[in-house]
């Protein structure tokens, strides 16, 4: 008997996609699914089409909620999940025929807790995938998170790309009013799943488009929220012992690194005493990464600065960026 996959998607204004995305859940070649859209407070047609399809598809059930952001949503639709195994997808992307039953395989062969698959960043389009049925590999959580850009182009950060037990996924849940959310979720995901099944093929088509949450969004909070998501990562899995604590460093000092870039973008006022603060948090683990980690002599020198002026070190680091990039487009 098919074991209840749960789909979880979050929907915000994303009326141009949502179809494709839609189309390729209810044409599962496994078809044993419940799909739970959770529109969150959209504007745009996504609500009319969201009720559409649920009521040509009895698989489907719409939420409705007043805006809160991808994790708020993900995590509604995580409450009203039945199924014996939970999935997400993005409601602008989109997912590959044989998605879910090659997924479930996987995890059978295995006898895992979670599968992954490789992925696809495309512009609309679809891939061809071979004919033949792919193999899975079997690892541990603990490998996972370990290595996980080895993995590529398995993404094991993001929570889409991944079939997982239900028992497993537990009580988790995404922090509210965040970006890069999905790293605090995976890297307690993995750190309880025994087996973890990897197919290399790409099933999940990832959109790159510039009004999404992520796509081309090295904006302020973009940044900020990305280095606070990594330091937290780079802490729990020190909290767990996982081994390469140099990696763990390393994420530290590029979230520093993230945050610097971002300082001289805000505006004074409140914002500015809002990230003043964020900088000042992390003299910590600068202090910390500059007794532990070999640096780059220059980047050396703008974490001493940093670590006592972090807003001064973060404007002067900034013009030196542009300088490099104007001086760079000098010489073309």
């Amino acid at each position: 008997m098919n074991e209840l996959i749960s789909v979880v998607v979050p929907v915000y204004n994303v009326d141009p996609y949502l179809r494709q995305c839609l189309d390729s859940l209810v044409q599962q070649e496994y078809d044993t699914l419940e799909i739970i859209l959770v529109d969150d407070g959209s504007t745009d047609r996504s609500p009319e089409i969201c009720a559409e399809y649920a009521a040509l598809d009895s698989r489907v059930f719409l939420l409705t909620q007043a805006n809160g952001g991808l994790s708020a949503a993900r995590n509604a639709g995580v409450a009203k999940c039945t199924g014996d195994l939970i999935a997400f997808i993005d409601s602008d992307d989109w997912v590959s025929v044989e998605y879910f039953g090659v997924l479930v395989e996987a995890l059978r062969a295995c006898g895992a807790d979670v599968a992954m698959c490789a992925t696809s960043q495309t512009f609309g389009e679809t891939p061809v995938l071979p004919d033949s049925r792919p193999e899975s590999v079997c690892i541990s959580g603990r490998e996972v998170l370990e290595r996980p850009n080895q993995l590529y182009p398995i993404d094991a950060v993001s929570a889409w790309g991944k079939l997982i037990r239900r028992e497993v996924f537990g009580d988790l849940a995404f922090p509210v009013g965040r970006l890069h959310e999905d790293a605090h979720v995976s890297s307690r995901l993995f750190s309880v799943a025994r087996s973890v099944a990897l197919v290399d093929r790409p099933m999940y088509f990832y959109r790159q488009r510039e009004g999404s949450i992520t796509w081309g969004s090295w904006s302020l909070r973009s940044r900020v929220d990305k280095a606070r998501a990594l330091i937290d990562r780079a802490e729990f899995l020190e909290s767990i012992g996982v081994d390469g604590r140099a990696s763990a460093d390393l994420i530290r000092g590029i979230s520093v690194h993230a945050l610097a870039r971002s300082a001289a973008l805000w505006a004074p006022g409140e914002q500015g005493a809002q990230l003043q603060l964020e900088l000042s948090d992390q003299r910590r683990i600068i202090l910390d990464l500059r007794k532990r980690i070999e640096l780059p002599r220059k980047l050396e020198l703008f974490l001493a600065l940093f670590s006592v002026l972090p807003w001064p070190a973060a404007v002067l680091y900034s013009a030196i960026q542009r300088r490099n990039a104007r001086s760079e487009l000098d010489s073309r």
